[in-house]
C-alpha cells in the first residue's frame, strides 16, 4: 500500500468532496503542476489537477502514479470553463470530446493501492515503458519522431519545430494515420507469414492487435479511424466479401459518434474523416493519373483543397507552400522516415543494426527539419483569412463538393469550375478581414490589460497593451516547459481569427509586465508598423528590452507625450498623458482619447489618483462615454472627483478572475454605481466587445 497522506486530513468548503478515483493514464508533470485523467466512483471521467508544494513530493508521485492506481482524494469538483474571448480555444468542448465532464482540483491525497489491472492499463504501461526506452537509446531528433509516429505522442518535440510543421500544413505527417496503420499491418502480416503462420491465424491475430495498437498509439481520432477501418476490412474478408473502404469509413464514423457525439467538434476527427472521404470519392479522378508524380500531386491537391475550410475554421490560416511541400514530404515520410522509425524501434535487441538505422534516420530528419524551419519563417507564404462565419464555412463545403463533382465528370480541364473556389474566399474576406463593422475589444487576459481596436474595412488595427503574467521567483523544478504568455495564447490568436497580420500600431501604456509582457509574441509573429511608448525616463528593464526587440525587428519607435495626435480615416487619437520626460510609472501611463463608432473612449492604462488629478488640471472639460478604469479597478484609482468630471456612461474593468489583489475594489465599484455608470468586468463577463456600423454600435460580452 502506498501513502501520500502527509498533509492535513480535513479540508473545508461547501464544494469540497472526497472520492476514490482510479488513474486511467500516466500523469503529465509540468513544473509544479500535475494533470491526469481519472475515473470517479460513479464511473465518470474527470481531469484531476494537482499542484506540488515540494520537489520531493513531485518525485514521489512521478515514481508511483500508474494506470490502475486507486486513491482516496479530497478536492473541489468544478465544471470546465468555456472560452472567455472571441474565437478562443473551447477547453470545455475539447474535454467533452475525451468524455471528461469535470475538473477535479485535488488538495489532499489519502491512501492509494493498486486495483486489478485492466488490459487497457497494461497496454498503457507497455506504451510508457517503450517510450522511455526510446529516449534512453535513441538520440534526437530520431527519438521524438519515433515516439510521435509509433506511439502518437508529439509532446516531446521542440515547440518551434512542431509549430513550423503546423504552419506549413504538413503536421499530419507527424500524426498516425491510415498510411501508418497500413504499413504497420503489412509489416506484421508478411512478418508472420515468414514465420509460417496460416493466413486465417494472421487475420485473427491482426483483428486483436489493431484495437491494441489504437490504445498504444494514444487513441487520437485519426488512429481510431484508421485502426477501425482496417479492422472492418479484415473482419469482412473472412467471407471473401470485400467491404468497400467508404462503407468501412461510414461504419466507423457512425459508431464513434454513437460512442461520443462531441467527437464531431474535434478538429482531428473532422479532418481525418472529411479528407479521407474526399480521397475515396475521388478514386475515379485519381485512376486517370499515371506515373509517380501526377498521382502524388493530385492526392496532395485534393487533400489540401478539402482540408482548407476546416483549417481556416479552427486555425484561421493556410500555407501556400503546403501543396508543394506535401509532394516532397509525403513520399519522404511514407517511404523512408516511417519505415526507418518502425525498424529502428524493432531492432532494439540488435544494437549494431539499430545504430546504423538511427544514424541514417537522424541525417534525413535533420535535413527535413531544417527545410521546415526555413520555410516556416517565411510568413509571406502564409495566407491568414481569419475564422469564416458559419454560413461561409457551409458555402466552402458545398462549393467544394460541387467542384469535386465537376472534376469527376469532366476531368481536370474545367477552368471555369475553378472560379467556384474563389466565391467563398471572396465572401470570407468581405465578412472578416474587410468587414464594414468596426470593433473595440477589451480582451480577457487575466490580471492585465489588452485592448484591440479594429476600424471598418481594414482601415486600421491597433493594440493597446498585450497582457502579461506577474511573475514571481520560482525554483527550477517549478518552472513549466512553456510558461503561459497572454500575447501568444490570447491576443495573437484573436487577431489571426479576425484576419489581422499587420498592426498599424502597438501601444504600450507603461512598462509593467501585466501590460507589455505579451508584446514579444506580437512583434515576432506580426508585421508592426510602429511601437508607441511614453516619453518617460527611468523605464523598467522589460520595457527597454521590448523597445530593443522592436528596433531589431525594424519597427519604428514613437516616444509620445501630452498633445500628440494622429488620424486614421475618420478616427482621431489624442495622447493626453504622460508629460514629456516624466518619470516612468503608473501615473506616467499613456492616456488615449478617441471617438470611435459614436462613443468617446478614454483609455487610462494604470493611471492612479495623482495622475487623474494632473489630467483633470490640464483638461478640465474632459468627458467620455466609455472609461477604461485605471489600474484594474484598484482603490488607488478612479476617484469620486475623476468620475464626477469625466461623467462616463460605461466603465470597462480589466481584471483577472479570482485575482489575488481583489480587483476591482468595492470602493471603486461603489463610486461608479453612485454615478449610474454601467460596469463591465472581464473577470466576470470575459471579453467585452463594442461593435459598430456607421456610427451605431452595441456592447456584447462572452460570459452571460
Amino acid at each position: 500500500m502506498i501513502s501520500f497522506q502527509d498533509k492535513a486530513d480535513e479540508i473545508s468548503g461547501p464544494s469540497d468532496i472526497s472520492n476514490t478515483v482510479r488513474f486511467l493514464e500516466f500523469p503529465v508533470m509540468d513544473g509544479n503542476e500535475m494533470r491526469v485523467v481519472v475515473k470517479s466512483q460513479t464511473g465518470e471521467k474527470w481531469l484531476l489537477l494537482y499542484y506540488f508544494s515540494e520537489e520531493t513530493e513531485k518525485n514521489r508521485f512521478e515514481e508511483r502514479l500508474r494506470p490502475g492506481l486507486l486513491c482516496r482524494v479530497n478536492g473541489t469538483l468544478e465544471m470546465p470553463e468555456g472560452p472567455r474571448n472571441p474565437n478562443a480555444f473551447d477547453y470545455r468542448t475539447y474535454l467533452l470530446t475525451e468524455k471528461i465532464k469535470f475538473l477535479f482540483q485535488a488538495k489532499v491525497f489519502g491512501e492509494c493501492e493498486f486495483g486489478k489491472k485492466k488490459i487497457v492499463e497494461q497496454l498503457l504501461t507497455l506504451r510508457q515503458n517503450a517510450i522511455l526506452k526510446v529516449f534512453e537509446q535513441v538520440p534526437e531528433p530520431g527519438a521524438s519522431f519515433i515516439v510521435a509516429l509509433i506511439f502518437g505522442d508529439k509532446g516531446m518535440m521542440e515547440g518551434d519545430l512542431l509549430e513550423a510543421y503546423q504552419k506549413l500544413g504538413i503536421s499530419h505527417l507527424l500524426a498516425i494515420s491510415g498510411l501508418h496503420v497500413s504499413i504497420l499491418t503489412a509489416i506484421l502480416y508478411f512478418g508472420f507469414m515468414r514465420f509460417g503462420m496460416r493466413r486465417e491465424t494472421i487475420r485473427l491475430l491482426l483483428l486483436f492487435l489493431l484495437p491494441c495498437y489504437s490504445v498504444i498509439a494514444g487513441g487520437a481520432p485519426s488512429v481510431n479511424r484508421a485502426s477501425f477501418m482496417g479492422f472492418c476490412l479484415l473482419f469482412f474478408s473472412k467471407w471473401h466479401k470485400a467491404l468497400h473502404p467508404l462503407d468501412a469509413l461510414g461504419i466507423s464514423f457512425l459508431l464513434f459518434l454513437l460512442y461520443n457525439p462531441y467527437l464531431l467538434y474535434h478538429p482531428g476527427f473532422q479532418l481525418s474523416y472529411w479528407v479521407t472521404a474526399t480521397l475515396l470519392f475521388s478514386g475515379k479522378i485519381l485512376q486517370t493519373m499515371h506515373g509517380f508524380l501526377k498521382p502524388l500531386a493530385s492526392v496532395s491537391f485534393l487533400a489540401q483543397l478539402a482540408s482548407m475550410p476546416i483549417l481556416l475554421f479552427h486555425f484561421y490560416e493556410i500555407s501556400l507552400l503546403s501543396f508543394l511541400l506535401n509532394i516532397i514530404f509525403v513520399p519522404l515520410f511514407s517511404s523512408i522516415v516511417l519505415p526507418l522509425c518502425l525498424l529502428s524501434f524493432c531492432f532494439f535487441l540488435f544494437p549494431p543494426i539499430q545504430v546504423g538505422m538511427v544514424t541514417f534516420l537522424n541525417m534525413i530528419l535533420t535535413i527535413a527539419n531544417n527545410v521546415a524551419m526555413f520555410f516556416g519563417k517565411l510568413s509571406f507564404f502564409t495566407l491568414t483569412l481569419g475564422k469564416p462565419p458559419l454560413m461561409v464555412f457551409v458555402l466552402y463545403v458545398i462549393l467544394l463538393v460541387a467542384f469535386f463533382t465537376l472534376l469527376e465528370r469532366k476531368g481536370w480541364k474545367i477552368r471555369k469550375a475553378y472560379l467556384l473556389l474563389f466565391i467563398p474566399v471572396f465572401l470570407h474576406l468581405l465578412t472578416v478581414k474587410y468587414s464594414p463593422i468596426g470593433e473595440v475589444i477589451f480582451l480577457d487576459v487575466g490580471q492585465g490589460d489588452s485592448i484591440v481596436i479594429r476600424l471598418p474595412f481594414h482601415q486600421g488595427n491597433y493594440v493597446i497593451d498585450t497582457g502579461g503574467v506577474v511573475s514571481f521567483k520560482k525554483e527550477s523544478w517549478m518552472e513549466k516547459k512553456r510558461e503561459f504568455d497572454p500575447g501568444e495564447r490570447i491576443v495573437l490568436p484573436f487577431l489571426k481569427s479576425r484576419g489581422v497580420t499587420r498592426l498599424d500600431g502597438l501601444i504600450l501604456t507603461h512598462g509593467d509586465s501585466d501590460h507589455i509582457q505579451g508584446a514579444q509574441a506580437l512583434l515576432e509573429k506580426l508585421h508592426v508598423n510602429w511601437l508607441m511608448v511614453g516619453h518617460t525616463v527611468e523605464k523598467p528593464k522589460l520595457e527597454l528590452d521590448t523597445i530593443h526587440l522592436a528596433r531589431k525587428r525594424g519597427v519604428k519607435i514613437l516616444f509620445v507625450y501630452d498633445g500628440i495626435r494622429w488620424k486614421d480615416g475618420p478616427v482621431t487619437f489624442s495622447v493626453l498623458s504622460p508629460l514629456k520626460g516624466e518619470r516612468a510609472g503608473n501615473d506616467a501611463s499613456i492616456v488615449l482619447f478617441s471617438e470611435i463608432g459614436g462613443l468617446k473612449f478614454l483609455f487610462t492604462g494604470d493611471l492612479e489618483k495623482d495622475g487623474e488629478e494632473q489630467l483633470l488640471n490640464r483638461y478640465p472639460s474632459l468627458a467620455a462615454d466609455v472609461l477604461k478604469v485605471g489600474h484594474h479597478g484598484s482603490r488607488t484609482s478612479t476617484t469620486l472627483t475623476f468620475v464626477e468630471k469625466i461623467q462616463p456612461k460605461l466603465a470597462m474593468i480589466s481584471a483577472g478572475k479570482n485575482n489575488r489583489f481583489n480587483h476591482p475594489h468595492p470602493e471603486v465599484l461603489e463610486v461608479l454605481q453612485g454615478f449610474g455608470v454601467e460596469i463591465f468586468r472581464t473577470d466576470e463577463q470575459g471579453a467585452i466587445l463594442y461593435r459598430y456600423l456607421f456610427g451605431r454600435g452595441k456592447i456584447t460580452f462572452m460570459k452571460k
